[in-house]
């Protein structure tokens, strides 16, 4: 069935009966964002369940990282609403955004090469006095106790990570996976409540992407921390994500179970082909 205004295929109603709007710590309505005459974002719609690993999902094009900037501050809407745990997000600019609780990775990742891994970390923590010139001079004993704390939270990760025998080396002599790894560490410094991966198996090797994954699993069940993931690796969707959210042409099409979403004909039709699986 399609929007009579628009023409373009209407949502598909894959949502359980069970659905709680009140369980939503992320809500996207009516996301519009062009550039030039292209309309990247179509008016999106979508919620992302507290406590889960959604993944979203489309052809190149679709919307996803553009989306991911939008709600992160990195692009400004034209026009729609984002909120996060019921805060206002557009608007706002990244650093408040993270600060909230919401924090984000990028498919290519961003860190300092030439910095060590441990000052990655640490440069990501927020709340640190040391910032000031005033109390670098009035508060010598509470930023130097500030960064001690940020230090041990630091190494911490790192350990759980296992990257701890690396916290010395420069971020850029790690591997790919390494870097993966290492983002999504730093990423924890804020102590977020939802986590944005862009992509997080992309170039990866086989055995870093599982400890990847149960990194995000750990995180979730012992945590509570919610997930929102990129990623075209068909695979990976349908066999680690609770729910899934089809993207195409800058909207929603379809969004539910990943068994329901992949029997959905307009998932079929845009991105998985007649065998179900991703082009």
């Amino acid at each position: 069935m399609a929007d009579a205004m628009t023409g373009a295929p209407m949502r598909a109603a894959l949502t359980d009966a069970t659905d709680d709007g009140d369980r939503a710590i992320l809500s996207v309505s009516a996301l519009e964002l062009s550039f030039g005459g292209v309309r990247a974002l179509a008016g999106t719609d979508l919620e992302v369940r507290r406590g889960s690993i959604t993944a979203l999902i489309g052809p190149n094009g679709a919307g996803k990282t553009t989306l991911f900037n939008a709600i992160t501050g990195f692009y400004r809407a034209d026009r729609g609403n984002a909120f996060f745990d019921g805060r206002p997000l557009l608007g706002k600019p990244p650093h408040a955004i993270a600060r909230l609780g919401m924090a984000r990775t990028f498919q290519l990742t961003k860190t300092l090469a030439a910095m060590p891994v441990l000052d990655n970390m640490m440069l990501a923590a927020p709340d640190q006095p040391g910032e000031r010139l005033a109390n670098l001079i009035l508060r010598p004993g509470g930023w130097r106790s500030r960064e001690a704390e940020v230090r041990e939270r630091a190494l911490e990760l790192l350990e759980t990570f296992s990257l701890r025998d690396q916290a010395e080396a420069y971020a850029g002599t790690l591997s790919g996976g390494q870097r993966k790894l290492l983002e999504l560490a730093r990423v924890l410094m804020l102590e977020p409540r939802l986590i944005l991966l862009d992509e997080p198996m992309a170039g990866i090797n086989p055995a870093l992407a599982q400890r990847l994954l149960g990194h995000i699993h750990e995180l979730r069940e012992g945590r509570g921390v919610t997930f929102l993931f990129i990623e075209h690796d068909m695979e990976v969707v349908m066999g680690q994500s609770d729910r899934v959210i089809v993207m195409s042409e800058g909207r929603v099409i379809a969004e539910g179970t990943p068994e329901q979403v992949s029997r959905d004909p307009h998932v079929i039709d845009a991105y998985l082909g007649s065998s179900g699986e991703a082009a």
